[in-house]
């Protein structure tokens, strides 16, 4: 994540930013929404609830993708290509 990305969101009251933090259940209301989250660290293995109304996840920035070589196109630093510039360098069924 860019420094300038982390500035930003470090700076926002309503955000709380937890690195390193896996989450391991969600639980929501009748209505849909969502209610709280359990979140463990994966440093100190420290675990607890977190009340909450949204949930943003940023997942990594380092690609696992080896495993996909053989199946989808990857740009130099091992990410799955996508958008308009792929071209048809990623076949399909469909037109």
């Amino acid at each position: 994540m860019s420094r300038y990305l982390i500035d930003r969101i470090s700076a926002l009251e309503n955000v709380e930013l937890h690195t390193r933090t896996e989450v391991t259940e969600i639980t929501g209301a009748a209505d849909g929404g969502l209610t709280c989250a359990v979140l463990k660290n994966r440093e100190s293995g420290a675990v607890w609830t977190q009340t909450l109304r949204h949930l943003f996840l940023f997942v990594g920035a380092d690609p696992n993708t080896g495993w996909l070589t053989d199946c989808v196109e990857l740009d130099a630093k091992g990410f799955v290509t996508t958008g308009e510039t792929r071209g048809d360098r990623w076949p399909n069924s469909l037109p």
